[in-house]
């Protein structure tokens, strides 16, 4: 599924022209060197399973919840506040876009947005923040 929200905000999110990538977890993302921005990274932040609701067969749900870690840059101002003022409601908005109420192949329900939070940043030109979406898998 990450490699299909990947390519959908390749071609849905031109905010970031070419610059949407994959990893692994959150500090992989927060860690990589950028020179060009905005730039998203796809990460899998958590799975958690119903218990099964079949006597005799598997119907189970999953909810994954799939991060976005955008990196914006802060090179003009390293507290971060003209990087949020400049990029922050268009990167919001394009994620949004491609990603509100889509349903990804195998899952069951659309994409729900759950929030963002702000990640520490690495350096002094970068602000790094994690949007949040779940989905639901039935087996």
């Amino acid at each position: 599924m990450l490699t299909e929200i990947i390519q959908r905000l390749r071609v849905l999110a031109d905010v970031f022209d070419t610059r949407v990538a994959g990893a692994a977890t959150v500090e992989a993302a927060v860690t990589q060197t950028l020179t060009e921005f905005p730039a998203a990274f796809v990460v899998p932040l958590e799975d958690k399973a119903e218990p099964n609701r079949a006597d005799e067969n598997l119907l189970q749900l999953l909810h994954q919840k799939i991060g976005v870690v955008v990196v914006l840059d802060a090179s003009a101002d390293p507290r971060g506040q003209a990087a949020v003022e400049a990029a922050w409601t268009a990167v919001r908005q394009a994620l949004w876009y491609a990603l509100l109420a889509w349903t990804p192949d195998g899952c069951s329900e659309p994409l729900a947005y759950r929030g963002a939070r702000v990640l520490r940043s690495i350096s002094e030109i970068n602000a790094r923040y994690c949007m949040g979406w779940d989905e639901r898998d039935g087996f």
